[in-house]
C-alpha cells in the first residue's frame, strides 16, 4: 500500500496498486478543486473520487472507490429525480469510451441541488483509454439567479387594466417560484391584517380573511419596514406559540408592501412548512424586488379606484343636479302650462306654489300681489299642509320699503327673515323665510314671492341660485302674463261689442244705399212708364211696347238683385252658352240702345256645351254686359261679345272701349263694397267671381286706361263632350 498523508488521506481515496507518484499527483489535484470528482476504469469501477464528490451526493469516499459500480449506484438512486433515465444515459456514455457528456443533473434535497455534469475519456501516454473521468459542478446559486432574473423579468412585462390581476399574477408566480408555497397579500387595517389576495391557501385557512395583527407573522415586518425570513417559526422565540405554527405553517419569508410615501401597508409574504429548505439573503432581495412591483399594482389600484370614486362622486353629483333641474323644470312647465288657460285667480296661485314646494329645499311657498287700493292678497301653502289658505296683508310702509329695496338690486336678490313679514313666516313654519319681489311691467301691480326653507347656505349655492332665479322669472312671466291675458280678454270683449256695432252699421248703411239704388231705379222706371203711359193714351199698342220696355229693366233689375243674393243649391245641368248669351243680350237690348253702345259679337261655331246653372251664369253674363254698357262714356262705345274653345274650356269675353280702370283699383275689384262708379255699391264684380268659382271656372280682367275693359271668363265643358272630342281629336 502506498505512503499517504493524513491529511490527504481525508480528502483524496485512491485505488490500492497505484504508484506512489500517481497517488500523490491525484491528491493534489482532487483536493484543490470545487468540483467533485470521479475517476472509473473502463470496466466503471471507481478508481479515485474527492471528498466534494462525497458530499454531493452523500455518500463516503472510501466505499465509492471501494465497492462494486451497481452498489454504488443503488446508492445514488434515492437522490435522483428519474434514477431509470439517468441510468439509461450512464449506459448510453459507457457504451461509447470516447463520448464526450455535458449535461445538468437535479439532486432531491431538501433542498434540490443542480449539478453541472460533465464526463470525458481518459488515455495514456500513448493515447489509449485508460478511463473516464467525472466531474460535478453545483450551480444551484447560479439557477436560482437565473431563476430569479427571469421570474423578475416577466414580472417586470406584466401589465393588465386591472391592478388585482396584474399582482394576483405576480402572487401566482412567487407560489411556483416557491415549489407551490401559500403566497400572500396581506394589508394592514387598524389592528387587523386583511389578506388581499392568495394563492395556494390550505383548506383550514380558505375562510379566513384576516388575522390580529398580533396573531401575524407579518407584524414583524410592518414594525421594522423590511424584509423578513424565519427558517423555522418553532425555533422563534415571539412565534413559536402562535396557532400557525401548529397548522402548519412554520416557514415564513416575506417583504413589507409600501405606499407612495414609502410607509408599510401590508405585506407580500411566502408560508409553508419546508422549515428544512433553506433560504438566504438572496431571497429576501428576491421578494423585496417582487413586492416592490405589488406596491406599485397597490398603489396604481388605490389611484384607480380614488378616480373611479371621484367620477361616480362627480356622475352622482351630476345626477343629483339634474333631479334637481328636472324637478325646476317641471315646476316651471306646470306653471307655464296655466298661460292661457281660464282658471280663477285663486286656482292659479295655489298651482304656482304646489308646483314649488319641495324644489331647491322649499318647504313652504307663499304669493302676494298688490291691489289698487294698496293692500297685499294672495295664498300661502305651509309646511306640510296640504291645502293652500288665503292670505291678506294690510297696505304697511315697512313692506313698501322692503319692495323699494329688492327693487333696486340689479339682479334678483332676497331678503331673508324680514321683519315686515312676520306673520307669513310663521304660518309658513319653516326655520328661514326669503321674499322675492317679481318682475312686474308697466301697469301690472307689484308681486312679491315668499319662500320657506330650514337652510338658507343650499340656496346660497351658484347651482341652486341659477335655479331659483330661472324659477322667480317664471312665476314672474306667468304672472305678467296672466295680468295681460285678463287685460286682453277685458280689451277683446270691448273690441267684440265695438266690431259688433260697427257691423251692425255697416250691414244698415249698406241696406240703405241697396235701398236707395233700388229705390231709384224703380222710381226712373215708374216715371218712364207713368210718363209713356199718359201721353200715348190714343195709341194702346204703342203704349204696350212702352210697357215691355220698362218690364225688361224690371227683369234686368231683378237680376241684378238675385246675384247679389245668397247663392241657392245650385244646379247641375249642360247649358248652351251661344245661346244663353243671345238671351242676355236680348234682355240687355234697351239699355244697350239707351246708352249709344254699338254690339258686336263673335261666336265660334259648334262649341261644346258647359254643366253648371243656367239662372247663375244668366246673371253673370247680365252683370258683366251692364258693367262693360256703363263703363262707356256718354256719346256710347263698342261691345264686342266673344265665346271660343280652348283646352276642354269654353271662353267668354266681354269687351268694352270705355275709361278703363286705374292700376290702384285693381287690388280691390272683385271684393265687396269697392266701387269705382260714385252710385255704385261694389257687389258686380264680387257676385260675378262668387258665381264663376262654384262652376269650377276662373274669371280676370284685363284693363287698360283710357282704352277700355275686357273681363274674361273660362268654363270647364261638360265632361261627357270633353271626352268626346278628345277621341276625335285623335282620329
Amino acid at each position: 500500500m502506498p505512503k499517504t498523508t493524513p491529511p490527504l488521506a481525508t480528502d483524496v481515496a485512491i485505488r490500492p496498486g497505484l504508484t506512489e507518484q500517481t497517488t500523490a499527483i491525484l491528491r493534489a489535484i482532487l483536493s484543490a478543486t470545487d468540483y467533485g470528482v470521479l475517476l472509473t476504469d473502463l470496466d466503471h469501477q471507481s478508481m479515485a473520487c474527492n471528498r466534494r464528490f462525497g458530499e454531493i451526493f452523500g455518500l463516503s469516499i472510501e466505499e465509492v472507490v471501494s465497492l462494486e459500480p451497481e452498489v454504488v449506484r443503488q446508492k445514488l438512486y434515492p437522490r435522483l429525480e428519474d434514477p431509470d433515465r439517468w441510468r439509461d444515459q450512464l449506459m448510453e456514455i459507457y457504451a461509447d469510451p470516447h463520448l464526450e457528456f455535458e449535461d445538468e443533473l437535479t439532486l432531491l434535497g431538501p433542498p434540490n441541488v443542480v449539478m453541472r455534469r460533465y464526463t470525458g475519456p481518459v488515455t495514456d501516454d500513448s493515447g489509449a483509454l485508460i478511463g473516464r473521468i467525472w466531474t460535478f459542478l453545483d450551480i444551484t446559486r447560479l439557477k436560482q439567479q437565473q431563476r430569479i432574473q427571469q421570474t423578475l423579468y416577466e414580472v417586470s412585462t406584466l401589465f393588465d387594466p386591472s391592478p388585482a390581476s396584474t399582482y394576483e399574477s405576480v402572487l401566482q408566480k412567487l407560489a411556483d417560484f416557491y415549489g407551490g408555497a401559500t403566497a400572500a397579500i396581506t394589508l394592514r387595517d387598524g389592528k387587523q391584517v386583511t389578506f388581499k389576495a392568495v394563492v395556494n391557501a390550505p383548506e383550514w385557512a380558505a375562510g379566513v380573511r384576516g388575522l390580529p395583527l398580533e396573531e401575524a407573522y407579518c407584524q414583524r415586518v410592518l414594525k421594522t419596514n423590511e424584509p423578513c425570513l424565519i427558517q423555522d417559526v418553532e425555533q422563534d422565540a415571539e412565534f413559536k406559540f402562535f396557532k400557525t405554527v401548529g397548522l402548519g405553517w412554520t416557514r415564513y419569508l416575506g417583504a413589507p408592501v409600501r405606499d407612495s410615501k414609502g410607509k408599510p401597508i401590508g405585506t407580500l409574504c411566502i408560508l409553508d412548512a419546508r422549515s428544512d429548505w433553506l433560504l438566504n439573503a438572496e431571497d429576501q432581495r428576491f421578494i423585496s424586488l417582487m413586492a416592490m412591483r405589488v406596491s406599485a399594482e397597490i398603489e396604481r389600484e388605490r389611484i384607480v379606484e380614488e378616480r373611479i370614486s371621484e367620477q361616480q362622486n362627480a356622475l352622482q353629483f351630476r345626477e343629483r343636479q339634474l333631479t334637481v333641474s328636472r324637478r325646476v323644470l317641471q315646476a316651471m312647465n306646470d306653471g307655464f302650462r296655466l298661460i292661457g288657460s281660464r282658471v280663477s285667480d285663486d286656482f292659479w296661485r295655489q298651482s304656482q306654489l304646489r308646483a314649488l314646494r319641495g324644489v331647491l329645499g322649499i318647504q313652504a311657498c307663499a304669493f302676494l300681489q298688490q291691489t289698487e287700493t294698496g293692500i297685499w292678497e294672495g295664498c300661502l301653502l305651509a309646511k306640510e299642509d296640504p291645502k293652500a289658505k288665503p292670505l291678506l296683508l294690510p297696505a304697511d310702509p315697512a313692506i313698501a320699503a322692503l319692495m323699494d329695496r329688492l327693487q333696486d338690486s340689479p339682479s334678483l336678490s332676497i331678503d331673508w327673515d324680514a321683519p315686515a313679514l312676520t306673520e307669513v313666516a310663521q304660518a309658513l313654519g319653516t326655520g328661514h323665510t326669503g321674499v322675492l319681489r317679481l318682475h312686474s311691467v308697466h301697469n301690472t301691480p307689484q308681486a312679491m314671492l315668499v319662500l320657506g326653507v330650514n337652510s338658507i347656505s343650499s340656496l346660497n349655492e351658484p347651482f341652486a341660485w341659477a335655479h331659483l332665479e330661472a324659477l322667480a322669472e317664471q312665476v314672474g312671466i306667468c304672472w305678467q302674463a296672466r295680468a295681460l291675458q285678463t287685460r286682453l280678454e277685458q280689451t277683446d270683449l270691448e273690441l267684440q261689442e265695438t266690431q259688433q256695432q260697427l257691423v251692425q252699421r255697416e250691414k244698415l248703411a249698406v241696406v240703405g244705399t241697396l235701398a236707395a239704388s233700388i229705390a231709384h231705379d224703380i222710381r226712373n222706371i215708374a216715371s218712364s212708364l207713368s210718363l209713356s203711359l199718359s201721353m200715348n193714351d190714343y195709341d194702346p199698342q204703342f203704349a204696350l211696347q212702352e210697357a215691355r220696355a220698362q218690364l225688361d229693366r224690371f227683369n234686368l233689375l231683378v237680376h241684378r238683385l238675385l246675384s247679389y243674393a245668397r247663392p241657392r243649391l245650385m244646379a247641375s245641368e249642360e247649358v248652351d252658352l251661344t245661346a244663353l248669351m243671345q238671351k242676355v243680350l236680348t234682355l240687355t237690348a234697351a239699355s244697350i240702345r239707351v246708352g249709344r253702345v254699338t254690339l258686336e259679337t263673335d261666336c265660334q261655331p259648334d262649341l261644346p256645351p258647359v254643366k253648371g246653372d243656367p239662372h247663375q251664369l244668366e246673371h253673370l253674363f247680365v252683370n258683366m254686359v251692364l258693367n262693360a254698357v256703363q263703363a262707356m262714356t256718354a256719346e256710347g262705345g263698342v261691345l264686342k261679345a266673344r265665346i271660343s274653345a280652348l283646352e276642354g274650356k269654353v271662353i267668354v269675353e266681354i269687351e268694352d272701349n270705355g275709361s278703363g280702370i286705374p292700376p290702384e283699383k285693381m287690388a280691390t275689384l272683385f271684393e265687396p263694397f269697392h266701387s269705382k262708379r260714385s252710385g255704385g255699391f261694389g257687389l258686380g264684380l264680387f257676385s260675378c267671381k262668387r258665381i264663376v268659382e262654384s262652376h269650377g271656372g276662373d274669371i280676370e280682367v284685363d284693363s287698360h286706361p283710357g282704352k277700355g275693359t275686357t273681363v274674361i271668363v273660362r268654363l270647364p265643358v261638360a265632361a261627357r263632350v270633353s271626352k268626346g272630342r278628345k277621341r276625335g281629336d285623335k282620329s
